[in-house]
């Protein structure tokens, strides 16, 4: 059944994805014609954000996930709330994993291989349910997979919480003043202030070398 079932998760996956981002940054896409997911080439400008939201996840989230992490950690009792060092522990954690995802695909080829490989497990499933039919036929057998509606209900639980649920969590707790970058901001405003106004003036000073 995963045939069946696993197309159907994928492409809601697709879908969810290419929605969180606004339609902006992706490196899938759907073909309703083929109904099969189509990896995006390297010149789709969408492919190009999503390449351009892992370098900065790289270069800038992670480190300061990680820094704002060991801040809360060595901080004085009391300064930090319990739910704002749980909040950064988690918060790095999950960049740190999710970050050779990124890396994957935002190769073309990696995303090539990956599409290509699961319709293939989709055909080997199909298959494979073929002959189990046709074996349960053969021999008569009044078996049937009793917990199969249950798996089904939990996959599709899950992929309701992965899709719609866990988004919505992430924006509500990234506007909180528990949220990791709210009190690396507020602790190093007068740094970030100094990065910006100096990135402004080294554009300005750019453009005006220019005339």
């Amino acid at each position: 059944m995963w045939h069946i079932e696993g197309t159907r998760h994928f492409r809601t996956c697709i879908k969810t994805l290419q929605r969180n981002s606004l339609r902006s940054a992706s490196f899938l896409e759907w073909n309703n014609k083929l109904r099969r997911a189509v990896p995006m080439k390297s010149s789709d400008w969408r492919y190009l954000v999503f390449k351009l939201f892992a370098l900065f996840s790289t270069i800038i989230t992670q480190p300061i996930l990680l820094l704002w992490c060991y801040e809360v950690n060595k901080s004085v009792t009391g300064s930090v709330t319990l739910v704002s060092k749980y909040a950064s522990i988690i918060s790095a954690f999950v960049a740190f994993t999710v970050l050779p995802y990124l890396w994957f695909f935002a190769k073309e080829l990696n995303s090539q291989k990956f599409v290509t490989y699961f319709h293939e497990i989709l055909n080997l499933d199909k298959r494979l349910n073929v002959y189990i039919l046709l074996k349960l036929m053969v021999t008569k057998s009044k078996y049937h997979p009793k917990n199969l509606a249950t798996v089904t209900t939990i996959a599709n639980l899950g992929t309701f919480m992965v899709n719609y649920t866990a988004p919505a969590f992430i924006v509500w707790l990234s506007v909180t003043n528990n949220s990791p970058f709210n009190g690396f901001i507020l602790h190093h405003r007068t740094i970030l202030f100094y990065l910006y106004y100096s990135i402004l003036f080294y554009i300005r000073h750019q453009q005006l070398s220019k005339l």
